[in-house]
């Protein structure tokens, strides 16, 4: 079955490509140095499945409980090898949530961090601690690290 085959398969209410648009915008302009291109696509794909485990539990309200970038993307990245990436994210997300072999346990609480600080962070109320770290990336120069939350 060919890669794209996926793309339209609805995960709940969003696509294995909208899925892809929201891991694309996130990291638009994001490079793997000084970690490895592995890492960055590790990254990605842990925000894909992050992404989809709140479609799953949130649906149509996802966005409004676990907001993210849009899951719109414009032509121009769309084109890019930054989009090839995010799409090859959220394809090989959409087979491990139906392998039931989700690496991030069904958290769906993710961010990008502009430092290395790996401690709680706060929301509705309450902390959140991190899951998984993943960098140091670059974006604009300077360090960014993709962070995974424990759900609340």
């Amino acid at each position: 079955m060919p890669p794209q085959a996926f793309d339209d398969a609805h995960v709940n209410n969003m696509t294995v490509r909208q899925v892809a648009n929201v891991v694309a915008n996130e990291n638009h302009d994001v490079t793997a140095t000084p970690s490895s291109p592995g890492t960055l696509q590790e990254a990605k794909t842990a925000q894909a499945n992050a992404v989809m485990n709140a479609d799953y539990q949130f649906g149509a309200n996802r966005q409004n409980v676990v907001p993210t970038a849009p899951a719109t993307v414009t032509t121009g990245l769309a084109n890019s090898p930054q989009y090839q990436q995010a799409l090859t994210a959220a394809r090989t997300a959409f087979q491990q949530q139906n392998l039931g072999t989700d690496p991030t346990g069904n958290r769906v609480f993710f961010n990008n961090r502009f430092n290395d600080n790996a401690g709680p962070r706060s929301i509705g109320g309450g902390q959140q601690t991190v899951f998984q770290q993943f960098g140091p990336f670059t974006i604009g120069g300077g360090p960014m690290y993709t962070l995974i939350y424990n759900n609340p």
